[in-house]
């Protein structure tokens, strides 16, 4: 029930790192190694388009405030750079080495994780709480017992919990605005590794909702052994429960991690699934439909809050928007 709206296919020499929907729907944002780019969704053109200066090497995380005032950037000196998002000009900079971004959804705080110490046993991981607008430091949260940096940060719709992974895939869940640690979970096994065969299950965490009932979900891919299937699960952030499994995604041996969104309020999910998308309803526990059409693995997803377009790009292929109108997606 998703047909492909538009396609964006035009060579791209940088990678992406991150996509961003506007709450309306109609602006999509795409921002690359050195350069942002902002899609008109009604038209499928370019709306407008800049490059992020002050490091010829890169930025590395580059996400846009949910206000859809300012742009923030990581680059490759250890600086974070805020934008303007209309005019692409530098608004300001202070440092924050960081390996993972996320803002509040209101935009006025936002996360930076960042290592004090070379990763490994005397590595210290911690989240700088940062006013946004001002660069301030708030407070610092510090993630336990990590050895690996963090791969991403997520906040919960309603603002009140955030929630950190390490690419060794330990996860912890903090009341970020009171500093207390409300759940800590998914650690490897002792003398394990990501790629180990003693390895029994891996928990990649890609998307965080808010139940109207005020639970807080995650949607969860697990994969039983690094070269066999992924389940589909959804936790409950709070409890570290799993509440129920979707079924099973299919995917290629060592195609890399597993990307999945969610809408807000935890009633639709979609996840990447080699080269294709799956798409679930969540209150009926059934898959939607798949959406077919990209050549690589799909290494980015987003989904719109009223949960009617789906964005996806695949690596070295295409950005392509899908939107509901009541047909299902095509080969």
């Amino acid at each position: 029930m998703f047909p492909c709206l538009h396609t964006f296919d035009e060579p791209h020499s940088e990678y992406l790192n991150s996509l961003s929907l506007s709450p309306d729907g109609i602006l999509l944002v795409g921002c690359f190694h050195n350069l942002v780019k902002v899609w008109d969704l009604t038209t499928g053109n370019i709306n407008h388009s800049f490059e992020l200066h002050g490091d010829r090497y890169g930025h590395f995380n580059t996400l846009v405030n949910p206000d859809w005032k300012s742009i923030i950037s990581n680059d490759s000196y250890g600086n974070l750079r805020t934008y303007d998002f209309w005019t692409g000009e530098e608004v300001f900079s202070f440092q924050g080495d960081s390996s993972a971004l996320a803002f509040t959804p209101d935009g006025k705080v936002l996360f930076s994780a960042t290592c004090k110490a070379s990763y490994g046993t005397n590595a210290t991981i911690e989240i700088n709480v940062i006013e946004s607008s001002t660069g301030q430091l708030l407070r610092t949260l510090l993630f336990a017992n990590a050895y690996l940096p963090i791969r991403c940060l997520l906040s919960s719709p309603d603002g009140s919990i955030l929630v950190a992974q390490a690419f060794d895939l330990l996860t912890q869940v903090w009341d970020w605005q009171n500093g207390q640690v409300l759940n800590i979970f998914n650690a490897l096994p002792l003398n394990s590794s990501l790629h180990s065969p003693n390895y029994v299950c891996r928990h990649w965490l890609d998307a965080v909702a808010t139940r109207p009932n005020g639970q807080i979900i995650a949607g969860v891919a697990q994969r039983d052994k690094p070269s066999e299937e992924t389940t589909v699960a959804i936790w409950d952030i709070q409890t570290t429960e799993v509440l129920y499994t979707l079924g099973i995604s299919q995917r290629e041996p060592d195609s890399g991690m597993p990307h999945s969104a969610m809408t807000a309020d935890g009633s639709l999910l979609a996840v990447g699934n080699i080269n294709e998308i799956e798409v679930w309803d969540l209150e009926n526990r059934q898959q939607f439909c798949v959406l077919y059409g990209h050549k690589s693995r799909i290494d980015h997803l987003t989904i719109s809050l009223d949960g009617k377009t789906i964005v996806s790009y695949a690596f070295n292929d295409s950005i392509k928007v899908w939107h509901s109108n009541g047909s299902c997606g095509n080969r």
